[in-house]
């Protein structure tokens, strides 16, 4: 309860209402620290939920049909495959009904595999446009070299380390055809191999880890 100063009845009134003041700023900016998070938080939950979303936008009939075809997994590997060896080039629109069609399997498989590859950065889905091969900007690819640049190094002194016989057979073979595409010229096949390499090399380096990252690295 406020009780006014004895002497000038005024000291104790500004003293209070200094410091309802400062609690009432200290209330606001508490209030504002609180928000700004709780939208952050809603913020990354409404991108997790876009990309899902993206995938789920057709009728009911659409949504399966029997899958005789091939695992999610190895969907995702086929589609590696194709951009590696830019058979899917950048930008390039993925459709649903056509890669269905191709690995005999139901949408929902489909998207499964998507949301795989867009995990990886391989893929990147657009709301209301469907799945495209990701286009990386300069930035991108500049923060790719740089990665390859950490990691690869490594990758061979463990190659150089753990390679068996046939490792290096299949190495010196994959050498001596890059060799030939850049003799010939054929400046897309000799990128196709150059990324190729490097995967190889990082299955010989016997390293699981090592590997999904190059193979994420070669793609982008």
């Amino acid at each position: 309860m406020y009780r006014p100063d004895p002497i000038t009845g005024r000291g104790s009134l500004i003293s209070v209402l200094f410091n309802l003041i400062v609690n009432n700023f200290l209330f606001i900016v508490n209030n504002c620290v609180y928000l700004l998070l709780t939208f952050g938080w809603i913020y990354e939950c409404c991108k997790v939920n876009s990309r899902l979303e993206i995938l789920m936008q057709t009728n009911e009939t659409e949504l399966e049909r029997p899958d005789t075809g091939l695992s999610e997994n190895e969907i995702v590997e086929r589609i590696f495959e194709a951009v590696i060896d830019q058979r899917l080039p950048p930008g390039f629109k993925l459709s649903e009904s056509a890669l269905c069609e191709a690995f005999d399997v139901g949408r929902m498989r489909i998207r499964r595999s998507l949301l795989l590859l867009s995990s990886r950065e391989i893929v990147e889905l657009h709301s209301n446009r469907g799945a495209f091969v990701a286009s990386p900007s300069a930035e991108q690819a500049r923060e790719v070299f740089e990665a390859r640049l950490a990691i690869e190094p490594n990758v061979a002194r463990l190659a150089a380390q753990r390679a068996n016989e046939s490792d290096r057979h299949t190495l010196t073979a994959h050498i001596e055809s890059e060799a030939i595409a850049h003799a010939t010229e054929n400046r897309r096949e000799a990128i196709r191999l150059s990324g190729r390499f490097h995967v190889k090399l990082a299955k010989a380096a016997a390293n699981g880890v090592m590997l999904r990252m190059i193979k994420e690295l070669v793609t982008r």
